[in-house]
């Protein structure tokens, strides 16, 4: 399945308390962490934020991932999504940023019709 790099991440600034909360997520090391999480030191779990994507922290690093614009047609489950999205990329081994912009990809073709989203319908979203 072709994953490729976010063309629109970009760091941000963010208020303290929003930092701290993110930081809060974040997975500590364990012997059973999946392996592209455990080669990126200090990784926060990602974070979405509906129609504004999703965002983590990197590297003491807060990075936003845009959303994909769509127009929903069906909300209910695209946080499910997101996260079968999310999961489903690391554990092929793609790093963090592009595991996000799968995942928004994977929630924004659920909320955009009105069945489960397809690996097409999900790679025909990546490319465009």
């Amino acid at each position: 399945m072709p994953i490729t790099r976010p063309a629109l991440c970009r760091t941000m600034t963010i208020p303290a308390a929003a930092l701290v909360a993110l930081v809060a997520l974040a997975t500590p090391p364990m012997a059973t962490s999946a392996a592209p999480l455990e080669a990126q030191s200090a990784v926060a779990k990602p974070a979405p934020d509906a129609e504004n994507g999703a965002i983590t922290v990197t590297n003491e690093e807060v990075v936003r991932i845009p959303a994909f614009r769509v127009r929903p047609v069906n909300t209910i489950g695209a946080g499910d999504c997101f996260n079968a999205g999310f999961i489903a990329s690391q554990s092929k081994g793609v790093g963090i940023l592009e595991s996000i912009r799968y995942a928004n990809a994977t929630a924004a073709v659920k909320i955009s019709a009105t069945k489960p989203p397809t690996l097409d319908a999900i790679n025909d979203l990546l490319t465009t």
